[in-house]
């Protein structure tokens, strides 16, 4: 499931300023660093994406900026979110002339797997996630274009990734921009 809604947000460029203005910091999961994390209010954007999701959601959620700068060390490219959640959600806080790319989704080559197994198998795991790096490795699905105010919600399971791969901006101000929720 992937769900494309436009002019989201009631208010984006207050939701934008909020970001520029946020502290950004490196956050690590599962051994991974993901640079330029912000904490952000559990709002009732929260609530209206919950009314998006198939059926309702009642879980948990949690929500962040993410801001990608040209030069940060990036540790994955394409991946899933199986392991924090059961569903995604992003918002495009980029303005008009700043958007560039937007969100891909993926299909490996050797599995011809668009999302992550329910499997217990470690080594299978470890190849997706190592062959994630290496976009020869994987077969083009589509891709979402970014545009200020998106809302891009899809189940958590299927890989996906930034694109084009290379971040931009030297700053907050001018740099790849995004709300994040993660529902539980």
């Amino acid at each position: 499931m992937v769900l494309v809604l436009d002019d989201f947000l009631i208010a984006p460029m207050a939701e934008r300023q909020k970001a520029l203005t946020a502290t950004y910091a490196p956050f690590v999961s599962q051994g991974v660093e993901y640079p330029g994390i912000a904490a952000c209010d559990d709002d009732e954007d929260g609530q209206l994406i919950r009314k998006l999701i198939p059926g309702g959601w009642t879980g948990e959620q949690t929500c962040f900026y993410r801001r990608s700068l040209k030069d940060d060390k990036q540790e994955t490219f394409i991946h899933n979110d199986a392991a924090m959640a059961k569903y995604t959600a992003i918002i495009y806080l980029n303005e008009r002339h700043q958007c560039k790319g937007g969100t891909a989704f993926w299909k490996h080559k050797a599995t011809q797997i668009d999302e992550q197994p329910d499997s217990n198998d470690e080594s299978l795991f470890k190849m997706l996630r190592d062959d994630g790096l290496d976009e020869k490795k994987w077969e083009w699905q589509r891709t979402i274009p970014m545009l200020f105010n998106r809302l891009v919600l899809f189940d958590s399971k299927l890989f996906h990734s930034r694109y084009p791969k290379e971040n931009f901006g030297d700053k907050t101000s001018n740099a790849r921009l995004l709300k994040v929720y993660f529902f539980q």
